[in-house]
C-alpha cells in the first residue's frame, strides 16, 4: 500500500447509527498517508481520503453517491 494508492472500503452502518436498519456502504477513496509508528509489529495506519460511496443491499449495488470532502482513517493488517 503507498500514497495516492485507491482502496476500497466496506462499512457495516448499524441501526443504532442510521436509525432505521442495518446498511452497507462501500467507500472508494485515496491513500493520503501512512503510520507505522507505535503499531504493533506487521500492522499500520493509513489515512483515506473518501471520493464517493455505492449503496450495497446485501450482495447487489445500486446507487452511487459523491462525498464533498470527507477524510476518515482505517487500520490495516498489511506490512508498509
Amino acid at each position: 500500500m503507498s500514497v495516492g494508492e485507491f482502496i476500497e472500503v466496506l462499512i457495516e452502518l448499524p441501526r443504532r447509527v442510521t436509525g432505521l436498519q442495518a446498511i452497507c456502504r462501500r467507500f472508494t477513496g485515496r491513500v493520503t498517508h501512512i503510520e507505522g509508528e507505535g503499531m504493533p509489529q506487521g500492522l499500520s495506519r493509513i489515512g483515506v481520503l473518501f471520493l464517493y460511496y455505492e449503496v450495497s443491499a446485501g450482495t447487489h449495488s445500486s446507487t452511487f453517491g459523491r462525498m464533498a470532502s470527507a477524510a476518515g482513517s482505517a487500520e490495516t493488517g498489511r506490512k508498509v
